[in-house]
Formats: structure tokens, sequence, C-alpha cells
């Protein structure tokens, strides 16, 4: 879930909702049955708004909502001044299996094909209780992500930690022919272990660390992208950074650990 996506999800709920708001408002003009269906379109509006709510209240406060908050009281310390939440409806979408996600996509080798595959995993995406909070900060184009879940399918997390293992050995060095209908590229893919400091606290303890890099700087996908993951009692943290460049400055991987104890801590 982009920044972008978020935006674009606000805003068409606020059309629908200023839609149904604006036909209540219509009072004593109109006949007796258009007063009717201002009405129900509003009680249907008003009923459809506090059941989401509810919903959110309850991300918001479950274990998974309070451990994400603490990541992101972290991330603002180091000037993140911008955050936003992943409603319940959002958090249910990212549940829903994906189809075709390498559709035009080939790995080179073929053999890494699946570990590239199973990189697309994060926590939430296979749990009923879950949280999460992507932040950014003004003066830089890099927008970061704390997401927490209940471990509920320790299949496709086994799977991801070895993707993420296979990804820094045997396929460090790959590349992505991607084809579209307006154009067909080969993109470099390679992968690093970040050097986290280590920690031998409660909550400092990292299980995976990824540091990846997809195309080059004048390729139109280009992307960096550092992932953390931790455990504790059941629950699966995940902190990331995402960015065109600068990744692997030192300091982001710095930040994202101390910023995945933090969470880790809240549990």
């Amino acid at each position: 879930m982009k920044p972008t996506s978020h935006v674009h999800r606000l805003r068409t709920g606020a059309v629908v909702l200023a839609l149904s708001l604006s036909l209540a408002a219509c009072g004593n003009s109109g006949s007796d049955s258009q007063n009717d269906a201002a009405n129900s379109a509003h009680a249907a509006a008003s009923a459809s708004k506090s059941a989401a709510s509810a919903s959110n209240d309850a991300v918001v406060n479950s274990r998974a909502g309070v451990a994400v908050s603490t990541g992101i009281s972290q991330a603002a310390s180091f000037g993140f001044n911008t955050a936003r939440g992943a409603t319940a409806e959002e958090l249910a979408e990212l549940r829903k299996p994906p189809t075709d996600a390498m559709k035009g996509v080939n790995v080179i080798p073929d053999t890494c094909k699946q570990s590239v595959e199973d990189l697309n995993w994060s926590p939430a995406q296979s749990s009923d209780e879950a949280a999460r909070t992507d932040f950014a900060q003004n003066s830089t184009i890099v927008t970061g992500s704390v997401e927490v879940a209940k471990l509920q399918d320790e299949k496709s997390f086994a799977a991801y930690q070895a993707a993420v293992e296979n990804l820094q050995t045997t396929c460090r060095s790959i590349s992505l022919s991607i084809v579209s209908e307006k154009s067909a590229d080969t993109y470099p893919f390679t992968a690093v272990k970040p050097a986290t400091k280590a920690d031998s606290s409660a909550d400092g303890k990292v299980d995976s660390a990824i540091l990846w890099t997809r195309g080059r700087m004048d390729q139109d996908i280009r992307q960096q992208s550092l992932v953390l993951v931790g455990q504790k009692d059941g629950y699966v943290a995940m902190v990331s950074f995402v960015g065109l460049d600068k990744i692997t400055d030192k300091q982001f991987t710095e930040m994202a650990q101390a910023i995945l104890k933090a969470t880790l801590a809240g549990l």
C-alpha cells in the first residue's frame, strides 16, 4: 500500500460520503418520497461511517496496532513527521491473494523466480489481526512503513525467510525481464544483507534483513528497499524503507533497527 493509493481511496470515499450528505441536506424541499430516500441515504451513510470507524478503532487498539504506534513514535523522533495508518478496509484488501503477481515478469535465471515471488510477503497478508502505518519526511523522497500482525501462517513466513536467504546468496545478482503492452526491458536486481548491530536485549533481535536494488537510476522502475523483520510472542513486525536511492546509507539501517526494536517493545 503506497501513500498514493491511500490518497486515492480517501478521495473516492469522500466523494461518496459527500453525495449522501448532500442528498440528506435537502430537508423539506421535494416530495415525501424524495425526503424518505434522502433520509435513508443519510442513515446508510452514517451507519457505514460508524461501522468503519469502529473497525478502524479496533485496529488501532489491537495489540498489533499499539505496537505499530510505538514504532511510529520512534520514527517521528528521527524527523519523519507525516504518517498515515491503513484502515481496516485496506488491511482486508491486503489479505486478498494477489492474482498474476508475476504476470509479464521473467526472472533470469528462472531458478530464482520462486524466491522473487516469495519476497512479495508482508505480515498483514495472512493474518486477521494486523496493523500498518506508512510514514514520510517532507525533506526526503524516502518513505517507510511499520507493519505488525499475529503470525497465523507460518508456512508463508518461512517461505519469505527462505527467499531472503536465497536472494542474498545463490540469487544475489539476477535480472528481471518485464514485458508490457508498450515496452519490454531488462532490469538488474541485486540483494545484500544489511549490517545490523548486535543486540542481545529481549526486543533487539532481527530475524530477517534484506536490502535490495531493482533497476538502474535511468530506468523507470528503479527502486531500493530495506526490510527488517522481527518476532515476539507469536507476532511478526516488519519495518521498511523505500526510495530511489540512498537507502544503502548506514543511517537507514540504524533507524530501521531502532524502529523495529521500539515496535517489538510495544507488543
